[in-house]
């Protein structure tokens, strides 16, 4: 298994978990989502985000991405008012 097809199902799974009727659940994906990209460069899981978002319309998703650091926010409205 490639270290990439790794990091795509870490990542299906997490957005899977945003659709939880779990609220505990929810949150708590909410939070390490929050926590990553506000830790992290990497664009991995911003793009996700912006992709699920655009094929989904997710209201979570849309939540998570408005609640961004102003530099990271205008990338991802950029891409949701597209």
């Amino acid at each position: 298994m490639s270290s990439d097809g790794g990091t795509g199902e870490n990542l299906a799974e997490l957005l899977a978990l945003l659709n939880s009727d779990n609220r505990v659940t929810l949150e708590q994906t909410k939070a390490l989502i929050h926590e990553n990209l506000y830790t992290s460069r990497d664009p991995t899981l911003l793009n996700a985000l912006i992709e699920f978002y655009l094929e989904t319309r997710s209201v979570t998703i849309l939540q998570i991405l408005a609640n961004l650091h102003e530099g990271r926010a205008h990338v991802s409205v950029s891409f949701v008012n597209f």
